[in-house]
């Protein structure tokens, strides 16, 4: 592995560390991050400041899916990056850790936009799925998991249907010129995606459909929480950006 990829690990931690902040996660990742830099003479200020001053024309994010309920990251992320017309792209290796990092591709102002939301999203999604499976009576292990996937479900569903929403919203008050650009920039994508397995050699193949028998209660809970997500600054960039 290359120092420019350890250096992109590094970021992508102290990007977890900030969004997770206060948190045990958040905690550990900085500490990973700390350590990273230590084993390989790399300064985290130093890389901080160089990928920020490269984020301006940033199309392509790694990021490293950590913990329990992988599908259910996976599915928030895509449909997340989606939504604001981007791809994202897993990876399969020999190592044993199958999809644990997720490649994201898309022009600059929606990739920054994927990059805000998902960490802060993600972490909700997590907590929010806890919380219900804990007040819904869990029974054992296999009821648990059941309620929170279900319940996560919900969730990315909602959250993709409240981004696309306010995309198309905001869209249709700038004018047909806007809608315009957003099919190209989700072209754009789709074309940095291909170019980018096209040169590595890769396989691209669809991943398998999750058939885990669903908790009706459980997603409506996850859908409606969804819809209330607070999506800050992550609305479509204005007229002159588009336009760009």
């Amino acid at each position: 592995m290359s120092l420019d990829k350890y250096r992109n690990r590094i970021k992508n931690l102290l990007d977890r560390a900030a969004a997770c902040e206060g948190t045990p996660e958040g905690d550990l990742c900085r500490v990973k991050a700390f350590e990273l830099a230590a084993k390989y003479a790399l300064d985290p200020d130093d890389v901080r400041n160089q990928a920020d001053a490269d984020s301006a024309g940033q199309t392509t994010w790694e990021w490293e899916l950590t913990g329990s309920y992988k599908p259910q990251q996976r599915e928030l992320l895509a449909h997340i990056a989606s939504a604001l017309h981007c791809r994202v792209l897993y990876e399969r290796s020999g190592t044993g850790r199958h999809n644990s990092f997720g490649l994201v591709f898309g022009v600059p102002r929606h990739l920054e936009r994927v990059k805000m939301l998902f960490p802060m999203l993600n972490l909700h999604m997590s907590a929010g799925s806890t919380k219900y499976a804990a007040n819904h009576g869990a029974r054992d292990a296999a009821h648990t998991k059941r309620l929170k996937t279900s319940w996560m479900m919900g969730f990315s569903n909602s959250v993709f249907d409240l981004l696309e929403q306010a995309d198309q919203d905001t869209a249709s008050q700038v004018g047909q010129g806007a809608e315009v650009a957003l099919l190209d920039d989700a072209s754009a994508a789709e074309k940095l995606m291909h170019d980018y397995v096209h040169e590595a050699g890769l396989v691209l193949r669809n991943g398998r459909q999750n058939s885990r028998a669903v908790d009706p209660e459980a997603m409506h809970a996850g859908s409606e929480e969804g819809r209330r997500v607070d999506l800050g600054n992550s609305r479509l960039p204005q007229r002159k950006e588009l336009s760009a």
